[in-house]
């Protein structure tokens, strides 16, 4: 929750604060501001903004009265936010965008109602397990094929949504049963 200090003004106005000591001590006696501990002689405080939503407040603070920032230094600091807010910005839409990519491989590999392996990645999985077999022969694999008979009188008796259930639980019984590198797909 947000009080009422310096930064949070510069937060809920989404715009910079310049403030002076004789400022800030009006603001405190007015009981519209809080300072926690020694108050500064000169405060500068400019927001962070990401797509017009105040994120966060980069503040220069004087403790010296022969120290007080302008509006020059205001200037500057809009300009560093700015620069900040913008490289912020492209490495969330880079992950995002990675994010999209990983989901994309990951449904194009993948069944949708299972979660299982899908023909594509079956595939996949059997031509390298071929590459290692022809590269050492002695290193063998197996491939079963497990039909589930009269699946469409399920579906057809009880329903799609009850047959989707079964064949979940199903997917879910026979990758229990099997080791790490081993790979249950649907078809």
């Amino acid at each position: 929750p947000l009080s009422n200090g310096l930064t949070e003004w510069v937060l809920a106005s989404k715009a910079p604060v310049l403030l002076n000591e004789s400022q800030i001590n009006r603001l405190k006696q007015q009981n519209l501001a809080v300072v926690k501990g020694h108050a500064p002689k000169c405060w500068l405080g400019v927001p962070l903004i990401i797509k017009n939503k105040a994120v966060g407040v980069i503040t220069l603070q004087s403790y010296d009265n022969t120290e007080a920032y302008s509006y020059k230094e205001q200037e500057l600091l809009m300009f560093v936010s700015s620069h900040i807010a913008q490289a912020l910005e492209k490495i969330e839409s880079s992950n995002r965008l990675k994010q999209a990519y990983h989901k994309l491989k990951y449904d194009a590999m993948h069944d949708q109602l299972t979660g299982l392996a899908n023909r594509n990645q079956l595939y996949e999985s059997l031509r390298q397990s071929l590459a290692h077999y022809q590269a050492k022969p002695n290193r063998l694999f197996a491939v079963f094929f497990i039909d589930l008979d009269r699946f469409k009188v399920i579906n057809d008796s009880m329903g799609h949504w009850v047959g989707d259930e079964l064949l979940k639980i199903v997917s879910k019984r026979i990758q229990s049963c099997l080791r790490r590198p081993d790979l249950v797909a649907r078809l």
